[in-house]
């Protein structure tokens, strides 16, 4: 009796039958593992293209006239135009077959770099498309180092190109370079006639500190600045150089306060104006003023001024310089204030054309005799006195006769 007779004959002859078959089954696929581990193609991955294996498409013959196309292909389609498979990993293992194509791991790449596209047939490589959305490709021989960008169709041209050695290109490099200068001139002298601002704020800190010489010096450079900025803009042409710029207007907003604002400040401060009437007579100042700066009517053709052309710090220099009582002074202020509303033709010193010589000598003497009262102080000595009023009387009775001349209708 052998082991197995042994082994049933305490068992169930059905479930002795059944253990047999199950250890026989068992056995099998132990050999079958040890048989696959042995083998190095077990797990073998093939990466093909599932479309290689394909023949080559034959050639389509034109079907003949009156005969319908063939069954099974759609009408004007061609084996250049029908899809073509994907390519990818094939798995295929060993006794098992073909499993499956796993898909090409390639999006991302396109992510980055977008999907690549298919080059049109006939196109010859490194000539590039037109239609792309980036354009890069050298120039060629006419400008050296240089290249063309573009975005599509609508490709804008970058380049380096060497700088012209014609005589054109001289001439025009200087033509501009004679525009920069002339409206570097213009704007030149609107910055000399805005000084004149400048000289009115030092004039006004002068006249807090009482210092009456030191702030006629500033007012009298700003008239300096004021009777020749407008030579000077003549010949800078300023006009037709800068016409957004009105030197006009800077020049009468420079004037009032020079002329005026300032000047009329020093008279109050000084005691000329009393203390009750102070308020009152300085504010008749700055408001005729104003009406004379906005009078479109205030210069004649003959370059005077019609009505009083509001020299305030005339008035103010002579107040000083005679050392007038305050009563004098304060009727000095009124008569002036009306005489801003009568339409009487005041003399340009520079500007004048009848007695052109005589004006402008005494134009210098003046000028002489109050730079002089300035460096000495006020009160001056009596040639200064004497060399002022002579000027102050000549002015005044020029604007009389001329006044007295419009009204015969001469």
């Amino acid at each position: 009796m052998d082991a197995s007779q042994h082994f049933c004959e305490g068992a169930n002859a059905k479930g002795c039958t059944a253990g047999l078959v199950a250890m026989r089954n068992g056995l099998a696929v132990v050999a079958l593992a040890l048989a696959l581990l042995a083998s190095p193609r077990v797990y073998a991955f093939q990466e093909q293209s599932t479309g290689a294996a394909s023949p080559p498409a034959q050639a389509e013959q034109p079907a003949p006239e009156g005969q319908p196309p063939a069954e099974g292909k759609p009408l004007g389609l061609s084996t250049e135009t029908a899809a073509k498979p994907d390519s990818g990993t094939e798995i295929r293992i060993p006794g098992l077959g073909k499993l499956g194509v796993l898909p090409k791991m390639d999006f991302g790449l396109e992510l980055l770099y977008g999907a690549a596209d298919q080059k049109p047939v006939g196109q010859p490589e490194g000539v590039p498309d037109p239609n792309e959305d980036l354009t890069v490709r050298p120039r060629g021989l006419k400008a050296a180092g240089g290249f063309v960008v573009g975005l599509g169709r609508h490709s804008r041209k970058l380049a380096r190109v060497r700088p012209r050695t014609d005589s054109s290109f001289h001439t025009g490099a200087r033509h501009v370079a004679k525009i920069r200068f002339v409206r570097l001139a213009a704007a030149g002298v609107h910055l000399f006639t805005a000084l004149g601002a400048v000289c009115g704020l030092l004039a006004a800190l002068a006249v807090f500190d009482a210092a009456w010489e030191r702030m006629f010096g500033w007012l009298g450079l700003a008239l300096i600045i004021d009777g020749i900025d407008g030579t000077f803009a003549r010949l800078a042409q300023v006009e037709e150089r800068l016409p957004r710029f009105s030197g006009e207007r800077l020049d009468l907003v420079v004037d009032y306060v020079t002329y005026v604002f300032v000047p009329a400040l020093a008279l109050v401060r000084a005691g000329f104006l009393g203390v009750e009437l102070a308020p009152l007579l300085a504010a008749a100042i700055l408001l005729s003023s104003l009406y004379h700066f906005s009078d479109l009517a205030s210069k004649g053709d003959d370059y005077s001024f019609i009505g009083f052309p509001a020299v305030w710090n005339l008035v103010a220099f002579y107040l000083f310089a005679l050392a007038v009582p305050q009563w004098l002074a304060c009727t000095v202020v009124v008569v002036c204030v009306a005489l801003t509303f009568v339409p009487m033709h005041w003399v340009h010193p520079l500007r004048v054309v009848r007695l052109r010589v005589v004006t402008l000598g005494i134009t210098l003497a003046w000028a002489v005799a109050a730079i002089a009262a300035v460096l000495s102080g006020f009160p001056p000595g009596g040639w200064v006195k004497v060399v002022l009023a002579v000027a102050a009387v000549y002015v005044v009775g020029l604007t009389v006769q001329r006044y007295a001349r419009w009204r015969r209708g001469d």
